[in-house]
């Protein structure tokens, strides 16, 4: 069925436009991938709503727009990397002209409430309003999320989570106000590292959600966070994949099961991602590992 040109998205652009339009929904964040080979013709508008405050990040240069503000118009030149920061309460119009290819964050008040309680900015009641700033910590951050959705793939909830709050965090202690204090250090107790650390272990797909592990021990998820850091110096993500791969080492050797049968026991999403986790961390497929080790 031929698209509706009049249709348009949450963020007032003509859906008929965009030649990329995915989704990933973290915690406190909902994240939108929206790419577009030509800009769409006349404004781009939207009313003004409660839904909170709208992170844009462009992946890549060439992109322009005219911002109409109630007495006077502002015209900007995204480069890669360049930020815009708005509240969803302010009604926006806007021509945009060249390609554009960006990441869109919307964060809901209580949501940024959230994370800046999690980030010790407890007084932080908003972000400041910022357009074409360039961060490239933001674009790192945000470029690693969207890379893991590439080929089809699905995030595990853990991975979006984990970016969602590494996110979010950068967010509020960059852009927000300046009555932020500062982050108190913390670890997990011997008994809190040992349970999630089994859950861990139990669900190597990665199909565990970061509240789930927060709330086994007692912490916003934030918190949980870094605490999970500081006392096992890595991040929950790295944490499973360690042990996917300590897993499948230990199957290689000790088994007759193929490479599809361990990347499926091990929670990887099929063997081609098994072989370039595994190559990557122990510098060899796992059939040349395996080969080497038994001959």
């Amino acid at each position: 069925m031929k698209q509706d040109h009049r249709e348009r998205d949450a963020f007032g652009c003509p859906l008929a436009n965009l030649a990329d339009d995915a989704a990933l929904l973290g915690a406190d964040i909902r994240f939108y991938r929206k790419r577009a080979v030509h800009p769409p013709e006349g404004l781009v508008a939207t009313p003004g709503t409660a839904r909170g405050t709208l992170i844009g990040l462009s992946v890549k240069p060439g992109h322009y727009r005219r911002i109409h503000h109630a007495h006077h118009a502002s015209q900007h030149d995204f480069g890669e990397n360049g930020v815009y920061i708005r509240r969803f309460s302010d009604p926006y119009k806007a021509e945009l002209s060249g390609s554009f290819d960006f990441i869109l964050m919307e964060i809901s008040p209580a949501g940024l409430e959230r994370i800046a309680d999690g980030a010790d900015c407890a007084a932080l009641a908003a972000l400041a309003d910022v357009t074409g700033e360039d961060d490239p910590v933001l674009g790192g951050l945000a470029r690693a999320l969207f890379a893991s959705a590439g080929g089809g793939a699905v995030p595990s909830p853990l991975f979006v989570e984990q970016m969602a709050a590494a996110i979010g965090t950068h967010l509020v202690t960059r852009y927000g106000d300046r009555r932020r204090g500062t982050p108190r250090g913390r670890r997990l107790s011997t008994r809190q590292a040992a349970e999630v650390q089994d859950m861990l272990r139990a669900r190597l797909a990665g199909d565990v959600c970061i509240d789930t592990l927060a709330a086994a021990c007692k912490l916003s998820r934030s918190t949980f966070l870094r605490a999970f850091r500081e006392t096992t110096g890595r991040t929950p993500h790295n944490f499973l994949i360690e042990q996917r791969i300590d897993k499948a080492r230990d199957l290689l050797l000790n088994s007759a099961a193929s490479l599809s049968e361990i990347a499926r026991d091990c929670g990887f999403s099929d063997q081609a991602h098994f072989s370039r986790v595994f190559a990557a961390r122990l510098g060899a497929p796992p059939s040349v590992w395996r080969r080497n080790r038994l001959a």
